[in-house]
C-alpha cells in the first residue's frame, strides 16, 4: 500500500546576502540578495528546499509579507494536506504540481499574483520532497536536451563611460549576449557606448523597467531612436498596461517589445497574446509563482512563436538558480538565458556546492543524484537569515 505524503515540519527563512557590487536600474538599486527559503520535511524524513525572490516593484511582496503569509496561512493549510505518490512519470509530476496550484490558498480581494514568490518557494520545496520520496530526478521527467548553457550578464543604468568599461570587459571575457538597463536618463548615450565597446556581433537586449510613458511622444521617439543600435528587444518599456496602445507603438516603431512586470500569470500571457501587445516574454520562476505556471506560459508562448527569455531576479540564490538551469537545459528553444552568477555577484550562497558561469557565460549542467540535486546547508540559512517565522497575527479571509 502506497501512503500519501504529508508534511510534518516546516520552516521559512528570510535571507539577505550582500552583493559584491550594487546593481542599479529604473525601479531599484540592488545591494543585497533577498530571498525567502522554505524548508519542508515529510513524514518519511525527506527534507525539501524551495526559494522565492520577493520584489515589491514586481508582485508587491517583501521579505516580511512573505514570512507573515507563510506562517499565518500557507503552513497551517499545508499541514492538513496529503499528497499522492510516488511520482513515476512527467504526467504524474505535472498533475502533482497542478493540484498544488489549484488548492493553494488565496486571500480574498487580492490579485492572484500577490504571493507568487511564496507560492514558488513552497512549490519547489514540496516537489523536492516528492521527488526524493520517489527516488527520482527532475531530469528524469524533463530530460536535459542541451547541457551547455550560455548566460548573459547585465549592465546597470550607470554612466555611459562606466557602461563602456563593463561592456569592454564583457567582450574580453567572451560574452556574446548582454542586457543593458535603461532609466530614461542618457539611455541613448549608454547604449551607444555599449555597442561601440562590443561591436555588432554581440546580441544586445535593453531593459527599461517601465522608465517610459506610453502617452509621451518624445519618449516614443527616444525608444525608436534606439533601433540604430540593433537591440534584440526592449523589455517592459512602459508602466502603463494599455495593451492596444503598446501594440500600436510596437507596430509603429518596428521594435520587439518584451513583457516582464506585465507578465505575472497565465491570464497575463493570454491577454498579451490575444491583443498582440508584446511579442517576447521574460519568464522568471519566482515572479510567475513556480515551475508549473512557467511551463504553462512557456508552452503557450512557443505555440504562438514569441521570443523567450528565461530570466532571473538579480541575486537569486542556489535553489532558484539550479531549478532555472534544469529548465533551460530541457527547453532548448528558449533563446536567451539569465542566471549562473552565483558568487560572482554574491558574497556567499546557501549551497556550498553552488556553481557559477565560466568564460563567455558558459555553464555545463550536471545531472543531480536525486530531485533537483540541491545541497542546501542549514548552517548557511541560519547564518544569513534576517528573521524566522513569527506567531500568526493575520485575520485575513482565505479561500482554501
Amino acid at each position: 500500500m502506497v501512503l500519501p505524503m504529508k508534511i510534518r515540519l516546516h520552516q521559512a527563512y528570510s535571507i539577505r546576502i550582500p552583493m559584491r557590487t550594487p546593481y542599479p536600474h529604473n525601479l531599484s538599486v540592488r545591494k543585497s540578495a533577498e530571498s525567502i527559503v522554505v524548508q519542508l520535511q515529510d513524514d518519511l524524513g525527506y527534507m525539501g528546499f524551495g526559494e522565492g525572490s520577493p520584489r515589491s516593484y514586481v508582485t508587491g511582496e517583501t521579505l516580511e509579507s512573505c514570512l507573515d503569509f507563510l506562517n499565518d496561512i500557507v503552513f497551517p493549510w499545508l499541514s492538513t494536506r496529503a499528497w499522492p505518490g510516488p511520482l513515476r512519470s512527467r504526467a504524474e509530476f505535472m498533475d502533482f504540481l497542478a493540484r498544488f496550484h489549484s488548492e493553494f490558498p488565496v486571500i480574498r480581494g487580492q490579485p492572484s499574483h500577490s504571493h507568487n514568490s511564496s507560492r514558488a518557494a513552497v512549490e519547489i520545496a514540496l516537489a523536492d520532497c516528492a521527488l526524493q520520496r520517489a527516488g527520482a530526478r527532475f531530469e528524469d521527467f524533463f530530460p536535459i536536451k542541451r547541457n551547455l548553457l550560455r548566460y548573459s550578464p547585465g549592465i546597470g543604468s550607470v554612466n555611459p563611460s562606466v557602461a563602456f568599461g563593463i561592456a569592454s570587459a564583457s567582450r574580453i571575457l567572451g560574452f556574446k549576449d548582454l542586457k543593458v538597463k535603461l532609466n530614461g536618463i542618457k539611455d541613448i548615450e549608454r547604449t551607444r557606448s555599449v555597442r561601440r565597446a562590443t561591436g555588432r556581433k554581440t546580441s544586445l537586449r535593453l531593459d527599461a523597467n517601465q522608465a517610459y510613458c506610453l502617452g509621451n511622444a518624445s519618449h516614443i521617439r527616444k525608444l525608436q531612436s534606439l533601433k540604430e543600435f540593433h537591440p534584440v528587444c526592449i523589455e517592459e518599456p512602459f508602466a502603463e498596461k494599455d495593451h492596444e496602445e503598446i501594440r500600436k507603438v510596437r507596430e509603429h516603431t518596428g521594435l520587439t517589445l518584451m513583457a516582464d512586470e506585465s507578465l505575472l500569470n497565465l491570464d497575463d500571457a493570454q491577454t498579451i497574446i490575444a491583443l498582440e501587445s508584446y511579442n517576447a516574454l521574460n519568464l522568471r520562476i519566482s515572479k510567475l509563482g513556480g515551475i508549473y505556471p512557467l511551463i504553462q506560459i512557456k508552452e503557450l508562448a512557443s505555440r504562438h512563436g514569441l521570443l523567450l527569455l528565461l530570466g532571473c531576479h538579480v541575486g537569486e540564490l542556489a535553489i532558484l538558480s539550479r531549478v532555472g538551469q534544469l529548465l533551460a537545459a530541457h527547453f532548448s528553444d528558449i533563446a536567451h538565458l539569465e542566471g549562473g552568477f552565483g558568487t560572482w555577484i554574491l558574497k556567499s550562497d546557501v549551497d556550498s556546492h553552488s556553481r557559477r558561469m565560466g568564460y563567455g557565460g558558459k555553464f555545463k549542467v550536471l545531472p543531480g543524484d536525486v530531485s533537483f540535486g540541491l545541497q542546501v546547508e542549514a548552517s548557511r540559512l541560519q547564518h544569513w537569515q534576517t528573521a524566522s517565522l513569527r506567531e500568526s497575527r493575520s485575520g485575513a479571509e482565505v479561500r482554501i
